[in-house]
């Protein structure tokens, strides 16, 4: 059998054969064969297709010899193995299924789209990782400088901490409801801490808190927890030298509520021992210390000090009608140390979260000298890890190498120093508007999008040292509380000016208008729809009160259950229950709950009066 008819006998078993057998079975010379298989395998082609080719080669070249060609001929006019197998290869891809070439540029897509990610993370990881922030300002150091230089006579943090080791250790009633604790027990220990309410109201009458920050327990503040037979539970010593602000350590805050409770407690002693120098001494030390904070750049010490105040008010709202221990000309001197505390109203500044704000900027971004630059690696991380307490996630090398691929959704340095601005201008203007409008304030849109969009990405823990997330914004929360802190002074300076009424005439006025000019200025506003505060005398019951969150007048008359007059004086409620929007079961209950007046002062018939 001659060698076409061979190969031509084995097309029968095509189906079956291999490229290998094929070219056995061709009976070609060996240079050709030779030929054959590198041309076969230089493809790459399917085994099927592999097959065919050389089915179709050595056919080929069986017809050449066939014809008297010589095999060295033959492969000399073949030319390159290399580029026939190249040129068989694109010819046989084309005549492939429809679906396997559409796979096949599917995949070459991916794989392009993979080669541009790679060089895309590589050009993002040099940047990310090869940059460096400018920390050019110690922060702490700025807010350090005054207090630094500030006469030791004149800071009031030195006196406290005396106070702090004098009191010793927290009286177990302190941590028990006001309503429950046993009165022997707390008068017994007020009357043995005599000396250290001294040192406090001391401290109180300096001019400023005087308290410098760290990142550490202060040597003197540690001494003092000592000396008091506390221990502080947080590292002392010297920490790094330019910490991040938003972790250095404000113990003196909680302290300075402790003493302010303890001087609240002595303040009540004080009206049962009929004691009015002590009792005004007391109050006169507690403005002292709400004064001393909230002059403070930090918006939580401007809370505690409005919280100290608010107790203040409390406290003598409820002693100063005390039979027998104030007289006419101390309703008066109370009156004018309430009225004129921080110049008539608190103002809440909020600029000192722009310090915040800057330290978290130059520790996270690169500074190209002209107010702008990005996102780069830095070690806040092991700060927080280390500083906080915040645990390593197990996952951290992957989120390590994923955070060059999230700076590119993060604001630039410029545009984070906008929103700042932005956020604080908007705080500035919804500081000054008066309560009824608390609706209207919005700046905490602009701040959570600042929080929200950069500082919460660069600083995750940041979020939890906010506090608990509510409807409302830290700011914004910060100027309601402040509003009804005002609005109870305002109510307390009226009480007191109806009790001089009623000393002076033996009865209580019929409007609050009779009160103007001899015994207060004006009439407190109603901070829920700045109409002047309502007055009802009514079977010799004088009632001052305001309208409350539902708005409405109705005569007096408080909410029916406790949780009902706790929410009562709630801005956020009274904006909830008016803006259209849907309200939460919750806010619902709360509302419900809510409906009655704001009762801020009521009295009794004058005994023998009218």
């Amino acid at each position: 059998m001659n060698q076409q008819a061979h190969v031509a006998g084995g097309a029968g078993r095509a189906g079956r054969q291999t490229a290998a057998e094929v070219i056995a079975g061709a009976g070609l010379p060996p240079e050709l064969a030779g030929l054959v298989e590198r041309v076969v395998k230089g493809s790459r082609l399917w085994p099927s297709e592999r097959a065919e080719v050389a089915r179709e080669l050595c056919g080929h070249f069986a017809e050449g010899l066939e014809a008297g060609e010589s095999a060295e001929s033959l492969a000399r006019e073949f030319g390159d193995a290399a580029r026939a197998a190249k040129l068989i290869r694109r010819a046989r891809v084309r005549l492939r299924p429809l679906w396997w070439r559409a796979a096949r540029r599917t995949l070459h897509g991916c794989m392009g789209l993979l080669l541009a990610g790679v060089l895309g993370y590589g050009v993002l990881a040099a940047r990310y990782f090869g940059g460096s922030p400018n920390v050019s300002r110690n922060y702490m150091a700025e807010f350090n400088a005054p207090v630094l230089a500030m006469p030791e006579g004149e800071r009031a943090w030195p006196g406290y901490l005396g106070a702090i080791a004098a009191f010793g250790q927290e009286p177990a009633w302190m941590q028990v409801d006001p309503a429950e604790r046993d009165a022997a027990a707390v008068e017994a220990w007020v009357r043995s801490t005599g000396p250290a309410f001294e040192m406090a109201r001391g401290a109180a009458a300096k001019p400023a808190l005087g308290a410098a920050l760290s990142s550490r327990l202060q040597p003197e503040y540690v001494a003092a927890l000592r000396a008091s037979g506390r221990q502080g539970v947080m590292e002392e010593g010297p920490g790094p030298e330019n910490p991040l602000m938003m972790g250095v350590l404000l113990p003196h805050l909680g302290e300075m509520r402790r003493i302010a409770r303890y001087l609240n407690e002595d303040m009540k002693l004080a009206a049962r021992d009929g004691d009015a120098a002590r009792f005004k001494a007391d109050v006169r030390a507690m403005l002292g210390m709400a004064g001393q904070n909230v002059r403070e750049q930090l918006i939580i010490s401007q809370l505690v000090g409005l919280a100290i105040f608010d107790l203040t008010i409390r406290g003598v709202d409820e002693h100063a009608r005390t039979p027998g221990v104030l007289s006419d000309s101390d309703l008066r001197d109370l009156a004018h140390m309430v009225g004129g505390f921080e110049g008539g109203r608190v103002r809440i500044d909020v600029t000192g979260e722009r310090v915040m704000v800057d330290d978290i900027i130059q520790r996270c971004y690169s500074d190209d000298g002209d107010g702008d630059g990005r996102v780069v690696r830095t070690n806040l991380g092991e700060f927080m890890y280390d500083d906080f307490g915040v645990a390593r996630p197990k996952g951290l090398p992957l989120i390590t190498a994923a955070q060059p691929v999230l700076t590119v959704t993060m604001p630039g340095r410029r545009e984070v120093t906008r929103r700042t601005e932005l956020a604080l201008a908007a705080a500035a203007a919804d500081e000054a508007m008066p309560p009824w409008r608390h609706g209207e304030r919005r700046c905490d849109t602009g701040y959570r999008d600042l929080f929200e969009g950069a500082i919460y990405r660069l600083v995750p823990v940041a979020e939890s040292l906010m506090g608990g997330a509510t409807d409302e914004g830290p700011m914004v929360s910060a100027f309601g509380s402040r509003d009804i802190v005002e609005a109870r002074r305002g109510a307390l300076l009226a009480g007191l000016a109806l009790e001089l009424y009623r000393r002076e005439t033996g009865a209580w006025p019929q409007t609050l208008d009779a009160l103007v000019p001899r015994y207060m200025p004006s009439v407190p506003l109603d901070p829920f729809d700045g109409k002047p505060m309502r007055y009802s005398l009514s079977g010799g019951v004088a009632t001052l009160y305001s309208i409350g969150a539902d708005a409405k007048d109705d005569g007096g008359v408080p909410p029916a259950t406790e949780s009902g007059k706790k929410n009562v004086n709630s801005l956020r409620l009274f904006v909830k229950g008016r803006s259209g929007a849907p309200v939460s079961v919750e806010q619902q209950q709360a509302l419900n709950k809510a409906k009655g007046d704001w009762v801020v002062w009521r009295a009794g018939p004058v005994p023998g009066g009218q």
